[in-house]
C-alpha cells in the first residue's frame, strides 16, 4: 500500500466526523464556511467558481471504484491516474458525477422527496420542540447560520433536484463521449469556473512541473454547458449562481447525513460518503487482509485444536493494525484517534 499516495489524493478531502452526536457541529461550521464562500461570490464576482475553500468543503472520495475517484460536489468527478511507465507524471481526468452512470437516474429522485424535506428540515429549520432541535438551533446561531423557514426548505429542495435533473438531461442528451486533452493555461482559459491551479496543489502537491500535467474532459459539452451555467444570474433558468448554492447545500446534507447523529440516519440510512477515518482503516486493512485470509485458512483446516487460538489472533491482529494507524505519518492526529476509535469499538 503506498501511503504517501493515499495522503496526496485524499488525507484532506474531507474533515473527519465519525464523532456520533458530535458530528453536527463539524457539519454545521463547514456548511457555514460554504455559505460564506457562495455569498462572497455572489456579492463580488459576476459568476460561480469552484475556489480552494469551497473544494475543501465538497470533495468526497467515491467508494465505488478502485480508482481514484473525487465526487466534486455532485458537480462532477474527478480521477487521478499516474503514467504506467513514469510514476511522477500524471493526469486529471474529469467526467460528469459518476453517479449519473451507476444509478441510471437522477440520484436525489432515488429519496422519498419527503425524505429530503424532513432531513433538510432535521439539519437547518426552525423547529425547536426536541432537546436535540434546541441544541442544533444554539450551534447554529454560534455559527452565524440563519434557521430555515418551511417556505425555503421546499425552495431549497425543489432548486437542487431541479438543477440535477438538468445536468442528468445533459448528459443523456449528449452524442459525443470523447475526450480532449488539454494543457494547463488552456484549460484555465475554457473553464474559468473551476479553480484549476488549485486542483492540481490540492491534489497533486508533490508534482514536479504543473505545466505538463495533461488534462482530460471527458463529455466536454457537459463541461460547457455547466460554465455557461455558472455565469447565470437569473434565477427563471433552470442553473444558475443561485440554484448552484442551494444544490451545494443540499447535496452536502444528503451525503453526509448519515455520519451525523441518529435521527438522520433514520431518514437516510445508506451514503456513498466516506470519511477520513472509514479510509484510513479501509486502506490499512487492505496491508493485513493476506494475513487474515491466512489465519482463517489455519483455523478452517485445523479443526478445533485451533480455535483457541482466535481471540489471540484477533487482539494482535488489532494490536498491529492501531500501531500501523498510529505510526502513519501521513494522517493528522485527529484522524489517528477517530481511525483508532472505529477499530476498537
Amino acid at each position: 500500500m503506498n501511503y504517501k499516495l493515499i495522503k496526496n489524493y485524499y488525507s484532506s478531502c474531507v474533515e473527519v466526523d465519525t464523532y456520533g452526536e458530535e458530528g453536527i457541529p463539524f457539519f454545521l461550521k463547514d456548511l457555514r464556511r460554504l455559505q460564506r464562500e457562495l455569498e462572497y461570490q455572489k456579492k463580488w464576482k459576476d459568476s460561480f467558481s469552484i475556489s480552494t475553500n469551497i473544494f475543501n468543503l465538497i470533495s468526497y472520495p467515491y467508494p465505488t471504484t478502485d480508482g481514484l475517484v473525487i465526487d466534486i460536489g455532485g458537480l462532477f468527478s474527478l480521477e487521478i491516474f499516474s503514467d504506467n511507465k513514469d510514476s511522477t507524471k500524471k493526469s486529471l481526468i474529469l467526467t460528469p458525477p459518476k453517479a449519473f452512470n451507476e444509478a441510471g437516474n437522477i440520484p436525489l429522485k432515488e429519496f422519498e422527496y419527503q425524505n429530503l424535506i424532513d432531513l433538510t428540515s432535521s439539519v437547518l429549520g426552525s423547529q425547536n420542540y426536541t432537546e436535540r432541535e434546541r441544541n442544533r438551533l444554539r450551534l447554529m446561531e454560534d455559527n452565524g447560520i440563519k434557521a430555515f423557514t418551511s417556505e425555503r426548505i421546499y425552495d431549497a429542495v425543489d432548486s437542487a433536484i431541479a438543477l440535477q435533473t438538468k445536468l442528468f438531461k445533459i448528459t443523456n442528451s449528449i452524442s459525443d463521449y470523447g475526450h480532449y486533452s488539454y494543457s494547463l493555461s488552456t484549460a484555465e482559459e475554457l473553464y474559468p469556473f473551476i479553480d484549476w491551479t488549485s486542483i492540481l496543489e490540492h491534489y497533486i502537491p508533490n508534482a514536479k512541473d504543473t505545466l505538463d500535467i495533461s488534462i482530460q474532459i471527458y463529455n466536454i459539452e457537459y463541461f460547457n454547458e455547466l460554465g455557461y451555467y455558472a455565469t447565470i444570474d437569473d434565477p427563471s433558468r433552470p442553473i444558475h449562481m443561485d440554484a448552484i448554492a442551494k444544490y451545494l447545500t443540499v447535496y452536502k446534507i444528503v451525503t453526509e447525513a448519515p455520519n451525523l447523529d441518529s435521527e438522520l440516519r433514520q431518514l437516510i440510512p445508506d451514503s456513498p460518503f466516506q470519511t477520513r477515518a472509514n479510509l484510513c482503516v479501509e486502506k490499512v486493512l487492505d496491508r493485513f487482509g493476506l494475513a487474515v485470509g491466512r489465519f482463517y485458512a489455519m483455523i478452517a483446516s485445523n479443526g478445533e485444536s485451533d480455535k483457541i487460538n482466535l481471540e489471540t489472533i484477533a487482539k494482535n491482529i488489532k494490536s498491529a493494525l492501531i500501531k500501523r494507524i498510529r505510526n502513519a505519518t501521513w494522517l493528522d492526529n485527529v484522524t489517528k484517534e477517530a481511525a483508532i476509535k472505529k477499530v476498537c469499538d
